[in-house]
């Protein structure tokens, strides 16, 4: 017997036009397959997809590009959408990946063409809606120019932007998730970073142990992690300085970004000012001289899950970055603060414990910020795939059921949240296309279960 079991999908009435699009997951008892149609918010979130930590107050939003739920349903899927590299390849989620707080593990990882841009490190993406420079050196402005350039720019995403309006005007689900967002199924360059960029201002991270603590949970903090909180935010080893508070519109609010933001150089190995493979930093946006070897201080939020470290990436480990900073100094070119600390072993495990306690585990796991899966091609309102789809999702009337898994008797049956079984019936698809009529189910949330062969009454 094969059983497919729908995820969670609205049925609403067509009094009602918003497109919530959630995740359609098949699961066959003979055959482990799993298909996505499309991507959602969970139910349980709030009507706003930036959810803000106790104490946080909202980043500023671009005056032409409010967040919306539907511009973040858009965004999300293009995020992960791999038809937006030149080569079909890769998407934003290749290198900023979300089990590593939106960045990568692999130093200069390529783009499209496997051409890589840059020997920098994916700069992290959690919290950047606070962030008033993006990239290493500040090379932007805002998270919609961000994004433009990560598309249009070889070694990242390097799109062929006609090929890529092109496809994504001629897939149907596409043009649904455009007219929500935007109100028409126009596909642009603009709309594009401006999606994505409403996606990004959305993942804010402030729920990590070290959160916990500071918002009244005394039992959060090891007494490891404790003595390295009072390492870090004391005046002598001036870790605070740098990798400091929230931000300066509200000195007394509970969360920190820990990272001001601003641009310095922890010095240059003279091996590497020998071999002549000088990353000059902000001295490229700048051109400033001074500015030589700089880069912008990296936020420690979720530090413990990010490494390699550096911009550079060549830092493989905290106990490394901490050893580093212990010794002062490296090469040349370094901010005068950067000396000698004098940590002993203790104050130096006290202080990684510390980092690690910035991991904010819901962050790094939340279903709303992971990678939908692949709209599938929609034909005459079907979704057609190798496994079962469903489209419209939501359901505002019918429902067509494509599956060419499906071949003998198959029962349909709809089951509400609390378990209760909304609708029930029996059809023999032969493997083509069949129509389930919702019109007359309750607005809500239901799974929706399929059973082919052995036929339960």
């Amino acid at each position: 017997m094969s059983m497919y079991s729908v995820g969670h999908f609205k049925v609403r009435t067509l009094a009602l036009t918003k497109y919530l699009v959630l995740p359609c997951v098949v699961c066959i008892a003979a055959l482990s397959v799993a298909f996505r149609s499309a991507p959602s918010l969970d139910k349980t979130m709030d009507a706003s997809p930036l959810v803000l930590p106790a104490g946080w107050h909202a980043p500023l939003v671009p005056a032409d590009n409010p967040i919306t739920e539907d511009k973040f349903i858009l965004g999300r899927q293009l995020f992960y959408e791999k038809e937006l590299s030149g080569d079909g390849k890769i998407s934003c989620g290749t290198c900023h990946q979300q089990s590593l707080s939106f960045s990568d593990t692999i130093p200069g990882m390529s783009g499209a063409f496997g051409v890589s841009n840059t020997i920098r490190h994916a700069p992290r993406l959690v919290n950047v809606a606070y962030d008033s420079v993006l990239f290493w050196d500040g090379h932007a402005h805002s998270l919609e120019e961000q994004a433009q350039m990560a598309l249009l720019r070889p070694g990242d995403l390097e799109a062929d932007t006609s090929n890529t309006i092109a496809k994504l005007s001629n897939n149907p689900a596409y043009a649904a998730l455009f007219t929500n967002a935007f109100g028409d199924a126009t596909v642009s360059v603009d709309r594009i970073a401006k999606a994505i960029a409403t996606f990004v201002r959305c993942l804010v991270s402030g729920n990590s142990a070290y959160d916990q603590y500071v918002n009244g949970n005394q039992s959060a903090l090891s007494a490891a992690a404790l003595r390295g909180m009072n390492l870090f935010f004391d005046t002598v080893n001036h870790c605070s300085e740098c990798h400091g508070r929230l931000d300066s519109i509200n000195t007394n609010t509970l969360g920190n970004l820990f990272t001001d933001n601003a641009y310095y150089s922890i010095g240059i190995p003279l091996e590497y000012y020998h071999s002549g493979k000088i990353d000059s930093g902000r001295e490229d946006v700048s051109r400033d001289s001074n500015d030589f070897g700089k880069f912008r201080t990296p936020s420690l939020r979720n530090v413990g899950v990010m490494g390699p470290y550096d911009a550079d990436g060549n830092v493989f480990s905290l106990t490394t970055i901490i050893q580093n900073y212990n010794q002062g100094a490296r090469g040349f070119a370094a901010d005068p603060r950067i000396v000698p600390l004098h940590l002993t072993s203790q104050n130096q495990s006290d202080l990684i414990a510390f980092l690690q306690s910035l991991t904010d585990t819901a962050f790094i796991h939340n279903p709303n910020f992971s990678n939908p899966g692949v709209l599938s091609d929609v034909n005459d309102r079907s979704v057609h795939s190798p496994n079962l789809s469903v489209y419209p999702n939501p359901a505002t009337k019918i429902v067509t059921i494509s599956s060419p898994e499906l071949l003998g008797t198959t029962q349909v049956t709809l089951i509400s949240e609390n378990g209760a079984r909304i609708l029930h019936k029996i059809v023999t698809p032969h493997g083509q296309p069949f129509q389930v009529d919702l019109t007359q189910v309750p607005n809500g949330s239901y799974w929706l279960e399929l059973k082919s062969g052995t036929i339960e009454e």
